[in-house]
């Protein structure tokens, strides 16, 4: 669950979400071919790749849309703020965002424990839903597979999705916060990008320092995803190797 919700949280900093997400789901599609070609029991037909290419996507979206939204308002904001003289102004305007994001994040944490929930699983609205989605096609992507359906490693839309959200609405929270303190100076407006940069290594640097092992760790972050799928290739030779050549 964490992994999700960091991944959610995690594309506020990317500067290529996009393309990640296309590199993302060419990976997912290589990794379905291969394991169900290998065996039907370790057949990976929607997991956790397949899941954060869908979600980078949906994000994507979000983005255009706040991006459309904001661009509408982007010349009477600058004035407002090229203007404005009273600090109390821009603290005020700052915590306004900081409320909407973390709004959000808790609307989309809430459908998501609710859709968790075994209560809300047993319930007649969820069984009736539940019915009806199964008889679309691929149905398992959206989180209602049918009675036959088997993956070594399950993420489905729904309700995966809304924890994703959950984190991005909280990073952009998170930026929002640290936006706010540069706003209550304006002559800092046009510095907002580079002093936000500057933050995260000091935070980061504080947290992992400069020694070997805390480098180590953040090699490993960075090329978490060759080792997530070079993990699968050996682990899926090894129990080839076991079970195929050397038991048969």
């Amino acid at each position: 669950m964490s992994f999700i919700f960091l991944s959610g949280f995690s594309t506020n900093f990317s500067k290529k979400l996009l393309r990640n997400a296309v590199k993302l789901s060419i990976i997912s599609m290589i990794i379905t071919i291969v394991t169900t070609f290998v065996s039907d029991e370790l057949a990976i037909k929607f997991g956790v790749i397949h899941f954060l290419a869908f979600s980078m996507f949906a994000i994507s979206l979000l983005m255009e849309i706040e991006n459309k939204s904001t661009n509408s308002h982007k010349n009477c904001s600058k004035n407002r703020f090229q203007n404005e003289t009273d600090d109390k102004t821009f603290k005020k305007l700052g915590n306004k965002t900081d409320i909407k994001y973390a709004i959000y994040s808790l609307i989309t944490l809430s459908i998501f424990i609710v859709l968790k929930s075994k209560y809300f699983l047993k319930s007649d609205i969820y069984v009736g839903i539940y019915n009806f989605m199964q008889e679309l096609p691929l149905s398992f992507i959206y989180g209602f597979p049918r009675d036959d359906f088997y993956s070594a490693d399950y993420f489905p839309i729904l309700p995966w999705i809304f924890l994703s959200f959950t984190g991005y609405f909280t990073g952009k929270f998170y930026k929002a916060v640290n936006t706010e303190k540069i706003f209550e100076n304006p002559n800092n407006i046009c510095k907002i990008k580079d002093e936000l940069k500057s933050q995260e290594k000091r935070y980061f640097s504080r947290i992992f320092g400069k020694d070997k092992i805390s480098v180590f760790i953040c090699a490993m972050g960075r090329h978490s995803l060759l080792i997530y799928v070079l993990h699968q290739v050996v682990i899926y030779g090894v129990l080839y190797i076991i079970f195929e050549i050397i038991i048969n």
